[in-house]
């Protein structure tokens, strides 16, 4: 079973509108990174420059649905 790792950037203070950035690993390779605003959830492929892009509803709906 790979080892996954999430580095995680957290605002220092409580600003309203910073967003929560994460670079996720599997194994020390990077898979990707994910942006979590107040509007949207981001993921950036690793080998992409294409964003997916979705707001809260979309992605919960991608979740309980199990993609």
């Amino acid at each position: 079973m790979p080892v996954h790792k999430i580095d995680l950037t957290l605002p220092q203070v409580d600003v309203t509108g910073v967003d929560v950035r994460l670079v996720i690993y599997s194994d020390d390779e990077r898979l990707g990174r994910l942006r979590i605003s107040k509007g949207t959830i981001d993921w950036y492929p690793r080998h992409s420059s294409n964003v997916r892009r979705y707001t809260w509803e979309r992605f919960a709906e991608l979740m309980e649905a199990g993609f």
